[in-house]
């Protein structure tokens, strides 16, 4: 049995991880997740640009792929909570 496996099948686990990752009834990652966690999990492409006033809030446990050559504009918000992005 994986860890993945494990956590689910946990209630307690599970409630202890999400807390730790996320803050309760919010949308976002904490901030040592997208910090340290995030740039080691999320792949983007060469030349690919995420402009400075972007929201990006990606959580560990879905995929976020950026193509190369791609952009996120100003004023967007990602969001891979529900299931995986794909852009580009």
């Amino acid at each position: 049995m994986g860890i993945k496996e494990k956590i689910k099948s946990n209630e307690k686990l599970k409630k202890l991880v999400l807390w730790m990752l996320m803050p309760r009834n919010q949308a976002r990652p904490r901030l040592w997740v997208k910090w340290f966690v995030n740039p080691m999990k999320h792949t983007r492409g060469k030349r690919s640009l995420v402009r400075r006033r972007t929201r990006m809030d990606l959580m560990p446990f879905n995929n976020f792929v950026l193509g190369k050559d791609s952009t996120i504009e100003d004023f967007s918000t990602v969001n891979n909570g529900v299931g995986d992005v794909i852009i580009g």
